[in-house]
C-alpha cells in the first residue's frame, strides 16, 4: 500500500519565512541619501531575496511516499529514498538531541533541511516541514535523517 503525505508548514515556518521576507521587502524601499548608491543597494537586496528564497524553496520537503518498506521524500531538488529494512526509527525530540547547530542548513525559512550536527547524535540530515512531530531514521552506514512523522505506526509504536 502506498501512502502519500503532503508536507505543510507549522506556525514557526510560516513565521520565519514571512519575517525574513518582510525585512528584504521593507529593505528595498529604505531612502538611501547617496543617489549613486541607491540602485547598488537595492540590486543587492534583490539578489540576496531571490537567491536565499529560491535555494529554500527548490530543498524544502513538498510530500513524502511511504511505501510498504520504503519511504521516498520529494523536494524539487531531489529525492530522498530510504529503505526500512535493517533500519531503527524512533521519535525525534530536540532536548533530547543535545545542542544542536547548523552545518549547511535551514532552521525554519520554508522548512528545516539540510544537515545539521547534535552533541548527542553527531551529524544528521534532515528534510521537515515543521518543528514538531518528527522521526530519525537511522540505517548503518548513512547519515541519520529526521524527517516529518507521517504514520509510522509498525515502526514508532
Amino acid at each position: 500500500m502506498i501512502n502519500t503525505f503532503y508536507c505543510f508548514f507549522d506556525l514557526h515556518t510560516l513565521v520565519t519565512t514571512g519575517v525574513v521576507n518582510i525585512v528584504f521587502v521593507v529593505l528595498l524601499f529604505v531612502r538611501i541619501k547617496a543617489r549613486s548608491k541607491r540602485w547598488i543597494f537595492r540590486l543587492i537586496i534583490s539578489l540576496t531575496m531571490t537567491s536565499l528564497n529560491t535555494v529554500c524553496i527548490i530543498q524544502r520537503p513538498m510530500y513524502i511516499t511511504l511505501h510498504e518498506r520504503a519511504v521516498e521524500v520529494y523536494t524539487i531538488k531531489e529525492t530522498f529514498h530510504i529503505n526500512l529494512d535493517k533500519v531503527t526509527i524512533e521519535k525525534f525530540d530536540w532536548e533530547n538531541a543535545g545542542a544542536v547547530h547548523r552545518l549547511n542548513a535551514s532552521d525554519g525559512l520554508w522548512g528545516y533541511f539540510g544537515i545539521f550536527k547534535s552533541s548527542k547524535i553527531g551529524k544528521f540530515r534532515m528534510c521537515a516541514s515543521q518543528k514538531t512531530n518528527l522521526v530519525i531514521i537511522e540505517q548503518e552506514g548513512q547519515l541519520p535523517f529526521v524527517m516529518d512523522e507521517f504514520r509510522f505506526p509498525s515502526y514508532t509504536e
